[in-house]
């Protein structure tokens, strides 16, 4: 559900799910730390502080892989929205915009 975002008129939660290149870019932060700490030996016993830099560091990255690839999601009760209310939705939206920059214009 984290990250999110409500909407102080309607109510409905927008979040963030994953997508291809988010999962394809963590896949391959996760495999060059654990590459990383092999040639280091950042084993918890022996080097716990280095073993410790290395999972901060995985989920540093692959949080702000998320946050910039990640792909917006209409949320509600019952999941996740589909492709076509997301699309009705953002629709509703723009026509609300539109009607609300055509009466601050008069």
């Amino acid at each position: 559900m984290l990250p999110g975002c409500k909407c102080d008129i309607c109510g409905r939660r927008l979040r963030l799910k994953n997508s291809w290149k988010a999962s394809s870019l963590s896949t391959l932060t996760a495999i060059a730390c654990f590459l990383s700490m092999l040639y280091f030996r950042a084993i918890p016993p022996e080097n716990g502080i280095l073993f410790g830099i290395h999972a901060f560091a995985f989920l540093i990255l692959g949080t702000l892989w998320f946050h910039l690839f990640g792909k917006p999601a209409l949320s509600t009760w019952t999941g996740a929205a589909s492709a076509t209310a997301l699309a009705r939705e953002r629709e509703r939206f723009r026509s609300e915009m539109d009607s609300v920059d055509n009466e601050l214009q008069r």
